[in-house]
């Protein structure tokens, strides 16, 4: 997390899971995740209980590190191995900032879409998200 929070700041939000590594709360027991995050001022938020879709876009990106891994020589040491997921991050998200940059939002978000005469634009400005 602390090379996360070095390398794009600090989140307004950690999504865990409902497991005891990451986020014991639930269980009654304040893991160490949690108490660093909410030192820093992030809120810990977990997935509703069996609901999967959820942590949806975490696994997706669990799959897509894995395959990328799956394609390097095999690490040798534990500082090889971050050697590589730091690479392998680096690699995935500037290739999904480029695609959704090159995308553009989508329709009906950030306020590209037309107002409609049943659903006239808010008089407000739209939420940082």
């Amino acid at each position: 997390m602390r090379k996360g929070i070095q390398a794009c700041g600090v989140p307004q939000r950690l999504l865990t899971d409902n497991g005891r590594a990451l986020n014991p709360t639930r269980m009654g027991q304040v893991g160490r995740l949690v108490t660093y995050a909410a030192s820093l001022g992030v809120q810990p938020i977990t997935g509703k209980p069996g609901k999967p879709t959820t942590q949806g876009k975490n696994e997706r990106f669990h799959q897509t590190l894995f395959r990328w891994l799956a394609k390097q020589p095999l690490a040798n040491t534990l500082t090889e191995l971050q050697a590589q997921v730091d690479e392998s991050t680096r690699s995935i998200t500037s290739n999904a900032r480029t695609k959704a940059c090159r995308a553009g939002p989508p329709p009906g978000r950030h306020g590209t879409r037309s107002p409609s005469p049943n659903h006239p634009a808010p008089n407000r400005p739209l939420p940082n998200r």
